[in-house]
C-alpha cells in the first residue's frame, strides 16, 4: 500500500506543472513516479479525485477477450491476466520444474 504524499509535495507538484515543466522532470526533480504526477495534474484535469479512481476507470474500460465485456474490476483482470501468464510455455516449464 502507497503512503499519501505530503501536502507540501502535491503543491509542488501542481506549482512546477502549471511553470509548463513536463510531467517526467517533475517527477525526477520532486523523487515521485510519472504516474503520481499525472494523477495530481492531468488526472485531476480530467476530472478524477484520486488515483485508485483513475485506475479503476482504466480496468472498466479494457475488454475481456474470453467474455466480450468490459472488465468490472481490477481483481478480474488480473486475473486474467494471471491466466494468461500460466498458458506460457516459458511458465509451465518453470510450474513443472518447481513441483519436482
Amino acid at each position: 500500500m502507497s503512503k499519501k504524499l505530503p501536502e507540501g509535495k502535491v503543491k509542488l507538484i501542481k506549482k512546477l506543472y502549471n511553470e509548463d515543466i513536463p510531467i517526467r522532470e517533475v517527477a525526477k526533480k520532486i523523487g515521485v513516479s510519472y504516474s503520481t504526477v499525472w494523477a495530481f495534474t492531468r488526472g485531476e484535469e480530467k476530472g478524477f479525485n484520486s488515483r485508485k479512481e483513475y485506475e479503476d476507470y482504466q480496468v472498466r474500460q479494457r475488454i475481456n477477450p474470453e467474455t466480450g465485456e468490459k472488465y468490472k474490476s481490477l481483481g478480474k483482470l488480473q486475473d486474467y491476466l494471471a491466466r494468461q501468464r500460466s498458458k506460457k510455455k516459458k511458465n509451465k516449464t518453470l510450474s513443472s520444474f518447481i513441483k519436482k
